[in-house]
């Protein structure tokens, strides 16, 4: 192992850095195309007001789901969870209506509350693990809506693992990624820096500390 990687990344997409060992223990799977219920998520794609993507994942599946079906989703109004999300937006070439400056679920409904949402119907595609945190909002305030499952997010365990003894630093991206963790290694080594992007990531990491204190 190279003496300079000392950053374990677990997540998807690794930034670009000499320091870090990208090791994903995760996996995203798409749900098939041919799922009803994703092909009755498409067959309403002209009525949607606004599309809403709290991951990179749902914007990569959708899209390519889209192209696929030959649509199109111009006159939409398309809103990110953060600038990550947004990036990947603008490089399907769509323009991006809203991007949350809290990057959670949270962060997109506080947007949302500064909207006028009369005559709006909403879509949302997420992963399985997604929390019902938009879909309890629009049900609570009686706004039209449609979900759809798009992927389902695995844990992966590689056949060599890293050697954490040399490892300073582990980057979690997502709870997924926490547990993904515990999966491979048993535990979290709690002496060693742990950094987690966003704000639900460290709560769910947190869990972990009563029964995995050590």
């Amino acid at each position: 192992m190279d003496l300079e990687k000392t950053i374990l990344y677990v997540g998807l997409n690794a930034p670009k850095d000499e320091r870090i060992l990208h090791c994903p223990l995760i996996k995203i799977t798409p749900r098939p195309l041919h799922e009803a219920e994703i092909q009755a998520a498409y067959a309403e794609i002209e009525k949607y007001s606004h599309l809403i993507f709290t991951s990179k994942s749902a914007v990569k599946i959708f899209f390519d789901y889209l192209e696929h079906l030959k649509k199109k989703v111009s006159n939409k109004k398309l809103i990110a969870v953060g600038k990550a999300t947004a990036q990947a937006i603008a490089l399907r070439e769509a323009p991006v209506f809203l991007t949350a400056q809290e990057e959670t679920a949270e962060g997109i409904l506080t947007e949302l509350n500064k909207l006028s949402l009369k005559q709006t119907y909403f879509f949302w595609p997420h992963s399985a693990l997604s929390r019902p945190l938009i879909a309890e909002y629009f049900i609570a305030n009686n706004i039209r809506y449609k979900e759809c499952i798009f992927y389902d997010t695995d844990p992966i365990t590689p056949a060599i693992l890293p050697d954490l003894n040399q490892i300073k630093e582990i980057i979690f991206t997502s709870p997924s990624t926490v547990d993904a963790f515990i999966n491979a290694y048993g535990k979290i080594p709690w002496k060693k820096t742990l950094t987690t992007l966003g704000p639900i990531t460290e709560t769910h990491l947190k869990k972990y500390s009563h029964s995995n204190p050590a």
